[in-house]
């Protein structure tokens, strides 16, 4: 605690500062009241803080979640995939650096996220949970292209084949076509 009239450091149990020689049992109580009506203050402004951000969904829903999907969403999609592409294209190294890279990106974003619009856990991370999504599906798409291979991996695309049965529908004057599992 420190002294109100000399500024220096003493024991919170003090009722005289052994520096200036103050009488601190008339102002105890004052400092107590006034640190107990700052802790209720900054509750109270946490709470100003997340009835304007919900006050800002409501007004203006689109505009606000466009404003967010690009801000927390789309840009570090961006960077995880051009740091994807750099990583395993360009320069074709170890798999650990883009896995540190996937960590790395995207935290600076969720913390932001949590902490300047007040969202809460849950809502930053879902939205943790769709930007990893969205990323994943990009990469996947990027190394598709890059290496002309299918973007679905195998086993989720060969499990479904269409088969040409000869057999005429009694109903069409084409053959029926049947999905086989």
């Amino acid at each position: 605690m420190e002294c109100p009239f000399c500024a220096e450091t003493i024991k919170y149990e003090a009722i005289v500062c052994k520096h200036c020689s103050r009488d601190l049992r008339v102002v105890r109580p004052v400092i107590l009241e006034i640190q107990e009506i700052v802790s209720e203050l900054d509750g109270l402004q946490r709470e100003l803080d997340r009835v304007d951000a919900s006050l800002a969904r409501i007004r203006f829903p689109f505009r606000y979640f466009t404003k967010h999907t690009i801000a927390y969403v789309l840009a570090p999609v961006v960077l995880l995939v051009a740091a994807h592409i750099v990583v395993t294209i360009k320069l074709d190294v170890a798999p650990l650096y883009l896995r540190l890279a996937s960590v790395i990106i995207p935290l600076p974003f969720g913390l932001a996220l949590y902490a300047r619009q007040k969202i809460g856990f849950r809502g930053a991370f879902l939205v943790g949970v769709v930007t990893a999504g969205i990323a994943v599906t990009c990469m996947l798409t990027v190394t598709g292209f890059n290496d002309n291979v299918p973007i679905v991996p195998g086993p989720w695309s060969n499990g479904v084949k269409l088969s040409n049965i000869s057999r005429v529908s009694p109903l069409r004057s084409r053959p029926a076509t049947f999905l086989v599992y």
